[in-house]
């Protein structure tokens, strides 16, 4: 979710300077995760783009065991 996430959050600050705002979202993963964003794209604006055009797919481990999403 980061990498995917972060690609779309450097798009949007690379067209208006515009980063996200932690405080808008409800649960503490999720405001952890735009935080960290929020700080990393102006120190690297195309890390996260470079770094999804190595994926060549996702998985999920949960207490059900690991499902693969392609």
């Amino acid at each position: 979710m980061m990498i995917l996430e972060g690609a779309k959050w450097e798009k949007v600050y690379e067209e208006t300077k515009e980063l996200p705002d932690p405080e808008k979202y409800s649960t503490e993963d999720e405001r952890n995760l735009y935080t960290v964003l929020k700080r990393t794209i102006p120190e690297d604006p195309k890390r996260w783009r470079r770094v999804v055009k190595g994926l060549a797919g996702v998985s999920e481990e949960t207490t059900t065991g690991v499902h693969r999403l392609y």
